[in-house]
């Protein structure tokens, strides 16, 4: 049961850090495009 907690812990976790990057990255190609133009 623990086990299965901290799976759930760590899925929650490793997604919200997917939404950051890609965040991260869409912010990125903004300045990237803007730079350009």
């Amino acid at each position: 049961e623990k086990y299965k907690r901290d799976q759930e812990k760590l899925q929650a976790e490793w997604l919200k850090a997917q939404q950051e990057i890609a965040t991260n990255t869409q912010q990125q190609e903004v300045m990237f495009l803007g730079f350009f133009k």
